[in-house]
C-alpha cells in the first residue's frame, strides 16, 4: 500500500484526472443501459437489433468526447469500462452482494446523519419563525438603574440596520367573571407588535391601534406628542463609572475629530456628569461598522501622553497636566460612550427651595399582583379617550365563561393595576374603575389567561417605564451589531437566535457521533468489497494474462479494476442514499400515524441537504478507489506468463 500511495503522490494530477475520466465513462455507460432497457420494448416492435442504438451512440462519445483523453499505446477508455462492467454483471449474487452491502453501509450513514438534521429542524421549528430569527427583546439589568423610556427607544431607533422598535408594558389586570374577579397579566402594545409576533388569531382579528405618544419620531412606529427639549444637546445628569485599565481620550467638544485635550483613567469609582449627544463615531469590538452619536459631559482629571522616540518597548507612563498652583488640570471635556461601563441617571427634585437628587428605584415584577399588595393604592377612572378593545387568549375566554364563538364583540370588566415604579414621581400605586372593554380578536393560545390592549392606553394613564422592548433588525445579518450597541448601553437582550445556536451547536456534535456510528458499518462493507475484488483478481489470474498477451499494457489492467470498484462503489452510493432516505421516511411515517393517534401533526423525522448528497457521493468513490487500489496494483504487477500457467 506504501508504494501504491508514493506512485500516487509522484503524479497526483494524472491519476485524479485518470479516475474523473473513468468515472464519467462509468456513469455514462450505466445511463446508457438504463436507456437501453427502456427503448428495449420499441426495438422489438420495430424489429430492430438492440445493439444499434448503443453502438452508434458510444462510437461518437468515444471519439468526439474522449478522443482527447486517449494515448495512442492504450486500449479506448471505454472499452475497458464495457469490459469491466460486463464482468461486474457476469457474477450477478457476488455483485449484489457487494453492492447491497455497501448500500447498507451508506444507507446507515444516511439515515442517522438525516435524522439528526431532521430532529434538529423539528425543534428549531418550535421555537422560531423566519421572522424571529431578526428579533430580540431588551430588558433592563437586574438590579441595575437603566429604565426603558422614550429617551433610550428614540436612541436606539436611530441605530443603522434597525427596522422597527416596539414597546411594552406589562400591567396587572383585575377581570370580573361570572362568578369571581380573576387576576390576569395584560401587556400594552401597538398593532405593530401584534403583527411582528408569532400570534395566531383564532377568532376576529386585532385592533387598529398603532400610537406610541413618544417624544420623538421611531421607526415603525406613529407619534403624537413632541417634546421640545429633546433638541437640547444636554440629555440629563448621570452618574458614571470610567473603564478600568484605559486611558481615555478627552475631547473639547463631542466630536472625534475636535482637539484632545489630554487624556483620563479611572481615578474615581463614580463620577458625575451630563448626557450629551454630538458627532458620530464609530462602536469598537462590533462585528460590522456601528455607529454612535452618544456623548458625556464631565469635569476630568487629564493626563499627558507619554512620548517616545523608539516606540517598540516603550516604558514612559502617562504625566499629569498641571495648573500654575501645581496641582493637576480638571477640565470639562467630552468622552464617548464607549469609555463607560455603567451610568446611573439622576433625576432633581425641588424641596422647600432646595435641589435633591434622586435615584430610579427597582421595577418590581408588574405580573404578579401579590407584590403590589402591601403598597398604598389610589383609584382613578379611565381619562376619556381610552380606547376600549382587546385581544384575549382562548384560555381567558374559560374565566370569564365566554364561548369561543361568541367572544368577538362580546364587553369583559378590567380593571388596570400599575405600580408607582412605571410612573415618574408617582406615590401611590394606582388602580382603575371597572371598565367594558369590547373583544377584537381571540389568540390560540389555551394555556395562559393573557389580555392585550393598546399601548396608547397606559400611556394616557401617566406610565413613563416599559417593561421591555422587541426590536427588529433589518435582516438577520444585521441582528448581532444592532445587539452589541443597545448591550453597550446597560441593557440585557435575549433573542430566539440564542436558542438556536445553541441547539445547532448541540446537533453539530450529535451528527459526528451518529456519522461515526455509520462509519462503522461503511468499513465493513468496504472489507466486503474489498474482498470480492481480491477474490476476481485470483479468479480472473490467467483471463488477466491473456489480455496482456494480447497486448493489454499494465496501466489498462489497473483502470479495469479501478472501473470495478468505482462502480461498485456507485451504485453503493447511490442506492445507501436511497434506502437511507426510504428508511428515514418510513420511520416518519410510522412516528406520525402514532401522533395522528395522539392528536398530534404528522412528523418528518429526516432531512437530506444538498452537502450530504455530495459528501456521500464523494465517500463513495474513495471507498471505491481504495478498495481497490490494491487489487488493481497486483493485477498490474502479474507476469502474462506466470498468469497463463496459473491454475
Amino acid at each position: 500500500m506504501q508504494k501504491i500511495l508514493s506512485k500516487i503522490f509522484k503524479s497526483p494530477v494524472v491519476f485524479v484526472l485518470n479516475l474523473f475520466v473513468l468515472l464519467i465513462i462509468i456513469i455514462f455507460l450505466l445511463l446508457l443501459i438504463i436507456i437501453e432497457k427502456i427503448l428495449a420494448p420499441i426495438t422489438r416492435i420495430l424489429n430492430l437489433k438492440d445493439s444499434t442504438f448503443k453502438k452508434n451512440f458510444t462510437s461518437f462519445f468515444d471519439k468526439k468526447i474522449l478522443g482527447s483523453f486517449q494515448r495512442g499505446d492504450n486500449i479506448p477508455k471505454m472499452e475497458i469500462v464495457d469490459i469491466a462492467l460486463k464482468n461486474i454483471f457476469s457474477k450477478k449474487v457476488r455483485t449484489s452482494v457487494t453492492i447491497g452491502g455497501m448500500a447498507i453501509g451508506i444507507g446507515t450513514i444516511v439515515f442517522l446523519v438525516s435524522t439528526g438534521y431532521g430532529i434538529q429542524n423539528l425543534i428549531i421549528s418550535q421555537f422560531a419563525v423566519s421572522n424571529e430569527l431578526r428579533q430580540f427583546e431588551v430588558f433592563p439589568r437586574r438590579g441595575g438603574k437603566f429604565m426603558l423610556d422614550d429617551t433610550f427607544i428614540t436612541k436606539v431607533s436611530e441605530q443603522k440596520g434597525l427596522d422597527k422598535v416596539m414597546p411594552v408594558i406589562s400591567v396587572a389586570t383585575k377581570v370580573q367573571g361570572s362568578q369571581a374577579i380573576s387576576d390576569v397579566p395584560a401587556y400594552a402594545v401597538q398593532k405593530t407588535y401584534l403583527d411582528n409576533s408569532n400570534l395566531k388569531l383564532v377568532r376576529g382579528e386585532f385592533y387598529t391601534n398603532d400610537e406610541l405618544n413618544i417624544t420623538e419620531t421611531v421607526k415603525g412606529a406613529s407619534t403624537s406628542v413632541v417634546d421640545e427639549s429633546a433638541n437640547s444637546n444636554q440629555l440629563w445628569e448621570v452618574d458614571f463609572a470610567l473603564m478600568p485599565n484605559t486611558w481615555i481620550p478627552v475631547y473639547e467638544s463631542p466630536d472625534t475629530n475636535s482637539k484632545v485635550l489630554g487624556y483620563t483613567n479611572r481615578y474615581e469609582d463614580l463620577l458625575r456628569g451630563k448626557k450629551a449627544l454630538g458627532a458620530p463615531y464609530d462602536l469598537k469590538n462590533s462585528s460590522s461598522t456601528v455607529k454612535s452619536n452618544d456623548w458625556i459631559s464631565s469635569n476630568l482629571l487629564i493626563w499627558k501622553a507619554p512620548i517616545c522616540k523608539v516606540q517598540k518597548n516603550c516604558k514612559a507612563t502617562y504625566v499629569p497636566i498641571l495648573g500654575t498652583d501645581k496641582k493637576q488640570v480638571t477640565a470639562p471635556g467630552y468622552i464617548t460612550m464607549q469609555s463607560v461601563v455603567g451610568e446611573l441617571p439622576r433625576t432633581t427634585k425641588s424641596v422647600l427651595g432646595a435641589t435633591t437628587v434622586e435615584t430610579p428605584v427597582d421595577l418590581i415584577n408588574i405580573e404578579d399582583p401579590n407584590a403590589l399588595s402591601n403598597v398604598d393604592t389610589k383609584k382613578v377612572t379611565l381619562p376619556t379617550g381610552i380606547i376600549k378593545e382587546v385581544v384575549v387568549s382562548r384560555a381567558l375566554l374559560r374565566l370569564v365563561n365566554i364561548t369561543e364563538a361568541d367572544a368577538v364583540g362580546k364587553e369583559i370588566k378590567v380593571s388596570f393595576i400599575l405600580s408607582k415604579e412605571q410612573i415618574k414621581d408617582a406615590s401611590n400605586k394606582i388602580e382603575t374603575e371597572y371598565s367594558g372593554f369590547v373583544i377584537k380578536g381571540v389568540t390560540s393560545d389555551d394555556t395562559e389567561a393573557i389580555i392585550y390592549v393598546p399601548l396608547v392606553n397606559m400611556k394616557k394613564l401617566g406610565v413613563t417605564y416599559y417593561t421591555n422592548l422587541k426590536v427588529n433588525a433589518s435582516n438577520p445579518d444585521t441582528l448581532s451589531a444592532v445587539r452589541e450597541t443597545v448591550e453597550s448601553y446597560g441593557y440585557v437582550t435575549t433573542s430566539v437566535v440564542d436558542i438556536v445556536k445553541q441547539i445547532n451547536s448541540t446537533f453539530s456534535t450529535v451528527r459526528y457521533i451518529l456519522l461515526a456510528v455509520g462509519m462503522l458499518a461503511l468499513l465493513i462493507a468496504s472489507l466486503g468489497m474489498f474482498n470480492t475484488l481480491t477474490i476476481s483478481l485470483l479468479e480472473r489470474t490467467r483471463e488477466i494474462g491473456l489480455l496482456k498477451a494480447i497486448g493489454m499494457n499494465k496501466d489498462d489492467v489497473r483502470d479495469l479494476f479501478l472501473v470495478e470498484s468505482l462502480s461498485m462503489g456507485l451504485l453503493g452510493g447511490l442506492l445507501g442514499v436511497a434506502l437511507g432516505f426510504a428508511l428515514g421516511k418510513l420511520v416518519s411515517i410510522g412516528l406520525g400515524v402514532f401522533g395522528i393517534v395522539k392528536a398530534s401533526s404528522m412528523l418528518d423525522l429526516t432531512y437530506i441537504p444538498t452537502e450530504l448528497v455530495l459528501f456521500i457521493a464523494v465517500l463513495s468513490l474513495i471507498v471505491g478507489v481504495l478498495t481497490g487500489m490494491y487489487p488493481a496494483r497486483r493485477a498490474q504487477k502479474i507476469s502474462a506468463l506466470h498468469a497463463l500457467r496459473y491454475e
